[in-house]
């Protein structure tokens, strides 16, 4: 609202870049380092500090049955099927990071 006031009507590409932030934001406090999309996925890297023990994967895969899979190796990936994301992949990705704290503990 301080912008607005200051400098008028805020641009989409800016707003944009707002939402991109918080998302990275976000992620970060989920120890995530990288999040990339193919045409296929949404693909989501746990940084290596990224602790899994506590974090309960069955219930979220189990939760997310067709939207998600869980890969570890070098490192843990989420990838979410964009096909089965109704919304924008920014909005769905906002409210996903939102309700994955509850599964991973960090």
């Amino acid at each position: 609202s301080e912008l607005l006031d200051r400098f008028g009507k805020i641009p989409d590409e800016t707003q944009m870049l707002f939402e991109i932030m918080n998302l990275r934001i976000a992620a970060e406090k989920l120890n995530i380092e990288r999040i990339a999309e193919d045409n296929s996925y949404i693909y989501m890297y746990f940084s290596q500090k990224a602790d899994f023990s506590k974090a309960d994967i069955t219930k979220l895969t189990n939760d997310y049955l067709k939207t998600i899979e869980f890969t570890a190796g070098k490192y843990y990936v989420l990838k979410l099927k964009k096909d089965m994301i109704i919304a924008n992949s920014l909005e769905y990705l906002k409210k996903f990071l939102s309700r994955l704290g509850f599964y991973i503990r960090v």
